[in-house]
C-alpha cells in the first residue's frame, strides 16, 4: 500500500538559491539535509506567529536579523544543539539566523582587538538586531566561554550603545539537578547591556532526546 505524500510544512525560511552558498554554510549549520523526512518543527503550531511573521516581511520587505551565541566548545555540546533547535524555529519564520562559532576566539585582553574571530563577533553583533542567548550551567553559574563572547562585544561605540533598545532570548543547559543561575545571570548581562530581555523561564528535559543529532 502506498504511503500517502508527505505535505510540505509552509515556511519563510530563506532558500539556498536567495544567499550566498559560503553564508549559508558557515552560518547555517543548524539547517538539516533536504531529504530529512522526521523534524519536529514540522510539528509545531506555529500558524499566528507564523502570520505575523508573514505580514512583517511582506509589509517591509526585512527580515529580523538574528545572532545566535552558545557557551560550550565540547564535540557534543547539548547547548549548542538547543542553539540549532531554536535558530531552526526562527528560520522557519523568516528570520536571517546566524549562529556564531565560539572555537579559535580569545580571552578577552587589550591586544587582539584586531584579530579575525573578535572582528566577525563584533560584526555579526552590529549587524543583528537582536540575540539568542544559550549556556550551559557550570560550577552553578554560566560558562566562561560564553561570557568571554559578551566580554567582546563593546557597551559603546563613539557616543552609541550598539546593544540598546534590541531584543535578547536567553535558555540554559542543564547536566544534573535543574537550576536557574545560568539564566539570571544571562538575565542580568542582557539588563546592563540595555537589552529588551525575555523573562519567562522554561526547561527541556532530557534534552538529549528532543534535540536532532548533528
Amino acid at each position: 500500500m502506498n504511503s500517502p505524500p508527505r505535505t510540505i510544512p509552509r515556511t519563510l525560511a530563506i532558500t539556498s538559491s536567495e544567499e550566498d552558498p559560503d553564508l549559508r554554510k558557515h552560518y547555517r549549520p543548524f539547517i538539516l539535509p533536504s531529504d530529512t523526512t522526521d523534524d519536529w518543527v514540522d510539528k509545531l503550531d506555529l500558524g499566528t506567529v507564523m502570520n505575523m511573521a508573514e505580514n512583517q516581511v511582506q509589509g517591509s520587505m526585512e527580515r529580523l536579523k538574528i545572532l545566535v551565541l552558545y557557551g560550550s566548545l565540547r564535540k557534543r555540546s547539548y547547548s549548542r544543539l538547543v542553539a540549532y533547535e531554536t535558530s531552526r524555529i526562527l528560520f522557519r519564520l523568516g528570520c536571517d539566523v546566524r549562529i556564531f562559532d565560539p572555537e579559535g576566539l580569545p580571552i578577552k585582553n587589550d591586544n587582539d582587538q584586531s584579530h579575525p574571530k573578535v572582528q566577525e563577533l563584533r560584526e555579526l553583533s552590529t549587524w543583528s538586531d537582536g540575540h539568542v542567548w544559550v549556556s550551559p550551567e557550570q560550577h552553578g553559574n554560566l560558562t566562561a566561554v560564553f561570557k568571554n563572547q559578551i566580554d567582546w562585544i563593546p557597551l559603546s561605540t563613539g557616543s552609541v550603545r550598539p546593544t540598546q533598545g534590541r531584543t535578547l532570548a536567553i535558555a540554559q543547559v542543564c547536566g544534573g539537578s535543574q537550576s536557574f543561575n545560568a539564566v539570571n545571570s544571562l538575565r542580568i548581562l542582557g539588563r546592563w547591556m540595555q537589552w529588551n530581555s525575555f523573562d519567562g523561564r522554561t526547561a527541556a528535559l532530557a534534552a538529549w532526546h528532543v534535540t536532532v543529532p548533528m
